[in-house]
């Protein structure tokens, strides 16, 4: 993919672009990359902050942490990702700054002055975010907020997830870094560029209900992002960056990922969804509206993201190694280490983290993989540990097999993903299909604890979307502004535009027993889990009782 990075006025169209890269930052480095051929940098700025055990930790964690045991080639990281983020979100806020400049003497100076005033900040600002948007995610990343991060057993309290802890590495260590080094560089404002980082870093509201940081006093009511009328620019480099429905982070690891694992998602025109994107104000507020000219594009991309969701962040391989991987840190040893490691790191010794990588965990476990007695790592795990090792190393099968997917729309299944009483019905569901698959086939030596079901769901559009606007602007165009807008709800949006969002139940059963049961015995199997599925849904076939006319 060959991305442009100078650009100029175009003539016939009338239709402007980010002005030359020279012209607004003094770009001084480059980096090669595999997406944008090259990536510039400032060396006085960005290699200070890129040079700290922060950001170089993440050349130690894949981007999609096991499926290279799916995908051999995806072996890219989250560094790589990054750069990327940091790179795609320039090009998107100078496109964004440029269309401003174009507006400042139609919209009121309070709503363009600090985008006029503070253009290199806001440009700065909106690529070092991008450069830290990750830094908070463990060793195999969402498994580890899954099994650790979000686990209250796990380590006597919760995290919540890699955004809390990559804001409290950030307000903690790299702030007052980041100030100095933009001090001694000189020429911007380094107060306004910490203010901006503080409002892309702060984890969104709507964590706060699940951390327990607040109670330990580690978090207070001002390290939760909350959008604020006086703080546009502040807005913008968050929305530009991840919390919005095109943002830098998804337009690169859609892009990124399908490369690496050449799933074949189509073309994401990420260079027109960017030149598309216009500002409007709205109730005061300037909003970024996509020309209704790239809405086909967008729609392109929500569904390749839908895509990517279904064949690699969840395929049903992927996820089973991640189930495998989820045995592993339950013994004692590693979670002993890891609490060690996170508990050290809320007490301030925010350093210890670099000892937490995918390489680092793996080599533990590799260490473990040929020691004769596991039992002084994993007693609490038994036999599984020594199956999930040589699942890892040695054969590459994880523990569980695919019986069957199933795929339905997620408004069917909305009931059963419902905060509380969802997780209850789910728990239901499971536990049925194991008793009556348990007790059908008992002959054939399964027990209830050799099936398992999980359930996820793919939403039509990223939830980061709505966290600061639930609503998509669509520009009409003419030239290089817009003449006018309309305003829409996602829902509406994505329902009007046929992006559905998809509910996936995959049932899997122990490997071992798996390979002892007969195709006729599995096809029945199925059928009984099918049913029951099917039932929770309100898609069974209702049974009547036959009557005479």
């Amino acid at each position: 993919m060959v991305i442009v990075l100078s650009m100029e006025k175009v003539e016939k169209t009338g239709v402007y672009q980010p002005i030359s890269l020279l012209q607004v930052l003094p770009f001084d480095g480059v980096v090669r990359d595999v997406i944008y051929d090259y990536i510039p940098y400032i060396k006085g700025v960005e290699s200070p902050i890129i040079d700290t055990w922060v950001l170089q930790r993440l050349r130690y964690l894949y981007q999609l942490q096991l499926a290279h045991l799916v995908y051999p080639s995806a072996t890219h990281t989250r560094f790589n990702h990054s750069l990327g983020v940091m790179h795609v979100a320039y090009r998107f806020m100078s496109q964004l700054l440029s269309r401003i400049e174009v507006l400042k003497n139609k919209l009121p100076r309070e709503q363009t002055k600090v985008f006029l005033n503070k253009p290199k900040e806001i440009l700065v600002a909106t690529r070092i975010a991008g450069l830290l948007h990750d830094i908070g995610h463990g060793p195999f990343s969402h498994s580890f907020d899954k099994y650790v991060l979000k686990n209250r057993s796990y380590l006597g309290y919760v995290v919540g997830n890699h955004e809390v802890l990559g804001y409290i590495i950030y307000r903690d260590y790299l702030r007052d870094h980041i100030m100095k080094v933009i001090k001694n560089y000189g020429g911007l404002d380094a107060e306004f560029v910490a203010e901006l980082l503080d409002e892309a870093m702060k984890p969104p509201h709507g964590m706060r209900g699940f951390t327990d940081l607040e109670k330990k006093g580690l978090l207070s009511l001002a390290d939760y992002y909350v959008p604020h009328p006086d703080k546009q620019a502040h807005r913008l480099v968050r929305m530009v960056v991840r919390d919005f429905l095109y943002p830098a982070d998804i337009v690169d690891y859609l892009v990124r990922d399908s490369y690496f694992t050449k799933a074949p998602i189509g073309v994401i025109n990420m260079d027109w969804l960017i030149i598309q994107t216009y500002i409007v104000s709205h109730e005061s507020i300037l909003q970024p509206a996509i020309s209704s000219k790239a809405l086909d594009d967008l729609v392109r991309m929500l569904n390749a993201r839908r895509f990517m969701y279904k064949n690699v962040y969840l395929h049903p391989v992927n996820i089973a190694f991640d189930e495998t991987m989820g045995i592993l840190l339950k013994c004692d040893a590693m979670r002993e280490f890891i609490a060690s490691v996170i508990d050290k790191m809320l007490e301030g010794e925010l350093h210890y983290y670099k000892a937490l990588t995918d390489y680092s965990i793996y080599g533990m476990l590799h260490r473990w993989s040929i020691e004769e007695d596991l039992d002084k790592y994993c007693s609490n795990v038994g036999s599984e540990a020594r199956k999930a090792l040589q699942s890892l190393f040695e054969y590459r099968k994880p523990k569980w097999k695919k019986l069957i997917r199933l795929e339905f729309d997620k408004e069917e299944a909305r009931h059963l993903f419902t905060k509380g009483i969802g997780m209850d019905f789910m728990e239901i569901i499971e536990k049925r299909i194991r008793k009556e698959l348990a007790h059908k086939f008992r002959s054939k030596g399964v027990r209830e604890r050799d099936f398992k079901l999980l359930a996820q769901v793919i939403d039509p559009y990223p939830s980061s979307a709505k966290e600061i606007s639930e609503y998509i602007y669509i520009a009409r165009t003419i030239g290089d502004r817009a003449i006018d807008f309309t305003v829409k709800h996602l829902d509406e949006f994505t329902k009007e535009y046929g992006i559905r969002g998809e509910a996936l139940f995959t049932l899997y059963i122990d490997r071992e027993k798996y390979e002892k049961i007969d195709d006729d015995d599995l096809k029945r199997m199925i059928d009984y889990a099918v049913t029951i599925i099917n039932e929770a849904l309100g898609k069974a076939e209702e049974k009547k009782m036959p009557e005479t006319a």
